[in-house]
């Protein structure tokens, strides 16, 4: 389903929520770190810059992804498999469980940050970020290209659910009930594209599950339909395009730091 070059064209733009994230977690030691959906594992692989002591593991279940991931393995400390969020079940305790970009892409979420949060081992921290895409003008821009055309039935139920994202209280109030501490925030990321660029920038990610959707004669269709209205939206001015994103964020961080084998 994944375009690896499409996606990876805006690549210091998408790995900046990352590195925003990470920087947020506080503890200074982990025996074991798991990125759920690491993408091309180059964000993963940096993790070793801060907890060098740490293993690893990236998971992701695109093919595309994890084929681009293979060159960031590194024997005993990074390694990267397949595996569905949804049912991903870890071995044992995990010190510092991250996702950026991904959770946004699964349903129920008040079922599903519960079942991640208890795979934090005491003294662990659970690192989110998701792009906040229902506040976001470019998603009511996709609904309405949905609806404006044919393939309006097909497309209605695919890809981005309205409710995938909860309001950021939900999610504080969520891992309040469950023993952790919890910091959350939102941030709009103000992005500088080119010509077209905002198409360009939902090609490698939002409308993909779309375009895979649609019949080949029905593709640049939609993504004329798309392009016009995004165009309209995000007006280039001297082959610049502001492209707004705003994405929400959570490190929550579990008690019991007294009982963690990880603790001095």
């Amino acid at each position: 389903m994944w375009d690896v070059t499409q996606y990876t064209r805006f690549q210091s733009e998408r790995a900046r929520p990352f590195f925003d994230l990470v920087a947020q977690i506080p503890q200074a030691a982990a025996e074991l770190i798991v990125d759920l959906g690491c993408g091309t594992g180059e964000q993963t692989a940096t993790l070793l810059n801060r907890w060098p002591e740490a293993h690893v593991l990236g998971l992701d279940s695109s093919p595309e992804m994890l084929a681009k991931s293979a060159s960031f393995v590194r024997a005993g400390q990074i390694d990267f498999q397949s595996a569905d969020i949804s049912s991903w079940e870890p071995t044992g305790p995990v010190d510092i469980l991250i996702s950026n970009a991904a959770l946004q892409w699964l349903p129920d979420h008040e079922r599903l940050i519960p079942r991640l949060a208890s795979h934090v081992a005491p003294g662990g921290t659970l690192a989110v970020q998701m792009p906040n895409r229902f506040r976001n003008t470019s998603q009511r821009i996709i609904e309405d290209a949905i609806a404006s055309g044919p393939w309006r039935d097909r497309l209605r139920d695919i890809g981005l659910q309205r409710d995938s994202v909860l309001p950021s209280e939900t999610y504080v109030r969520l891992l309040l009930e469950r023993g952790f501490t919890v910091n959350s925030w939102e941030t709009t990321y103000n992005h500088l594209l080119g010509e077209n660029g905002p198409l360009e920038w939902l090609k490698g990610t939002a409308i993909r599950p779309l375009l895979d959707a649609l019949e080949p004669d029905e593709g640049p269709a939609f993504l004329e339909a798309l392009s016009t209205r995004l165009n309209a939206a995000f007006p280039s001015r001297g082959g610049v395009t502001l492209f707004p994103m705003q994405r929400l964020f959570f490190v929550a961080q579990r008690g019991d730091m007294r009982d963690s084998p990880r603790a001095s």
